[in-house]
């Protein structure tokens, strides 16, 4: 039996990303190393590490937190390395800024080719991912109406639990 939320709502089971630490998938091996080769960045074990450390995380993070959990295994990786990296692999497109949660801190995932949007639970401050064929339509006509051409976006809905019992 899963737990429950504090708002209430059964939590949903996380789905890691890859079974263990040592395997990250060498498309992103390779995007990594071509975009330090671009940038004239040097290849590094520490930036292998912190990002197979975030392919094992379930869903969305902060860099506060996985700073702090690098640490306790890795003391050597200092916080202000993880920063730099993080801002590294989002350059690189592998993770992308999802969004800014209520304390001003940004929000990270992993960048992949399923388009979703988000909710955010008011109560339990957890996100949850959706897709909507009829939203991304309706986005994409009121679009060409004002006479644009989308580049991306990001949809966040901020919403009051209803399983909250009060």
């Amino acid at each position: 039996m899963r737990a429950k939320l504090p708002c209430g709502r059964p939590d949903p089971a996380p789905v890691p990303r890859s079974k263990t630490s040592e395997h990250v998938p060498e498309k992103l091996v390779e995007k990594l190393e071509a975009h330090l080769s671009k940038q004239g960045l040097k290849h590094s074990e520490q930036r292998l590490k912190i990002m197979r450390f975030i392919l094992l995380l379930p869903g969305h993070f902060r860099v506060q937190e996985i700073a702090r959990q690098i640490q306790e295994t890795s003391p050597g990786l200092g916080a202000a390395t993880v920063y730099r990296n993080v801002k590294t692999l989002v350059d690189a497109g592998i993770l992308r800024e999802t969004l800014v949660d209520e304390e001003g801190q940004t929000v990270y995932e992993l960048l992949d080719d399923d388009h979703h949007d988000h909710i955010v639970c008011l109560d339990c401050q957890r996100i949850f991912e959706f897709h909507d064929e009829k939203i991304e339509e309706i986005q994409s006509a009121v679009t060409a109406r004002m006479k644009f051409t989308e580049a991306q976006h990001r949809h966040v809905v901020y919403a009051r639990c209803q399983y909250l019992k009060k």
